[in-house]
C-alpha cells in the first residue's frame, strides 16, 4: 500500500482489497486461413494465445507458421499449410480453424486421427524434406538425409 501511495497520482488512494484478474481475449480462429494470416487482411498472421491456445509448445509452433508464412509471403513465395495428416502442427492449425474453440485449446495426442503415423521416430522421414524446401534446414542435412532415406528404405524392404 505504501509502494502506492507514493506513485504520482494515486497518493489519496484507498485500496480496500487487492486482487488478481487474468484475461484471456482471443481472435475467433475460424476468420483465420490456415497458414494463420486473417481471411479479409491477408498481410497479417496471428499467433499463440490470441488464436485461442494455451501452453508454450502451441505458441511456439504457431509462431514458427506464422514467421515461416509471414517471411514466405514477403518473397512473393507461396504460403505453407500444415497438413493434419503429415504433423501435429497441421492438427492443431486445423482443428483451430475449422472447429474453433469453447475454451483455451491444448494439442494433446488423442486429438488426431493420424496418431499412429505421427510418431517422433518416423519424423525425419514424414517433415525433413518440407523443412529444406521451407528453408529451415541446410543443404547438407538434406543431401545426408537422401542418403539416411535409401538405408532405411532398403533395410524396411529387407524385412
Amino acid at each position: 500500500k505504501k509502494i502506492i501511495k507514493k506513485i504520482f497520482g494515486l497518493e489519496k488512494t484507498f485500496i480496500i482489497r487487492f486482487a488478481y484478474n487474468i484475461q484471456y481475449d482471443y481472435y475467433d480462429p475460424r476468420c483465420l486461413n490456415l497458414s494463420l494470416n486473417i481471411k479479409f487482411a491477408n498481410n497479417i498472421f496471428f499467433s499463440g494465445q490470441i488464436n485461442g491456445t494455451t501452453g508454450y509448445e502451441e505458441a511456439a509452433i504457431q509462431g514458427f507458421v506464422a514467421g515461416i508464412n509471414a517471411s514466405r509471403k514477403s518473397i512473393k513465395l507461396p504460403l505453407w499449410k500444415p497438413k493434419k495428416w503429415n504433423s501435429y502442427i497441421g492438427v492443431l492449425i486445423n482443428d483451430l480453424i475449422n472447429l474453433g474453440i469453447q475454451e483455451p485449446y491444448r494439442i494433446f495426442t488423442s486429438k488426431s486421427k493420424f496418431r499412429l503415423f505421427l510418431r517422433m521416430d518416423n519424423s525425419i522421414y514424414r517433415l525433413y524434406n518440407l523443412s529444406f524446401l521451407l528453408g529451415t534446414s541446410t543443404n547438407f542435412k538434406f543431401k545426408f538425409n537422401k542418403t539416411f532415406n535409401k538405408r532405411y528404405k532398403k533395410k524396411l524392404f529387407f524385412f
